[in-house]
């Protein structure tokens, strides 16, 4: 999380991708430094809503755990959507809910659940619209 946060706040103030935190220059990656770009810049604007230097650590980690709630959401769709049972849907939100590694995942302030979270949207998004309309379904997903 120590890496990810700051590159947000360098983005923000600096507007550079530059993180502060990763020494490469005696390593076989000398310069080379890969940031998920989309995530830092949705972390630049939660760590924008905080405005506050100090509590960047909490932006970086609110947007993962909003995130968290993205995929729990998508997840729920997409098991009633496949199933048509709602009860199935809320078990399934209960036990995902309950993972140790989806709970590290929405917390870390990484990539990671940002990555999941559009994955599992996009899935749902398609499974709630194929039925009234597969054209709009398809082109929604292909955003």
């Amino acid at each position: 999380m120590r890496v990810f946060s700051p590159t947000a706040f360098n983005l923000l103030t600096k507007r550079s991708f530059a993180t502060t935190v990763l020494e490469t220059s005696a390593t076989a990656f000398k310069g080379m430094v890969v940031i998920h770009t989309d995530h830092a810049v949705a972390a630049a604007g939660a760590v924008d809503l905080v405005s506050n230097g100090r509590l960047r650590w909490f932006a970086t980690r609110s947007l993962s755990i909003v995130l968290g709630l993205v995929a729990l959401t998508s997840w729920f769709i997409i098991v009633r959507s496949l199933f048509k049972l709602t009860s199935l849907a809320f078990l399934v939100l209960a036990l995902l809910s309950c993972h140790y590694i989806f709970i590290v995942c929405a917390s870390a302030g990484r990539m990671d659940m940002m990555s999941a979270a559009l994955g599992f949207a996009g899935f749902a998004t398609y499974l709630r619209l194929r039925e009234s309309s597969l054209a709009w379904a398809i082109f929604l997903v292909r955003l």
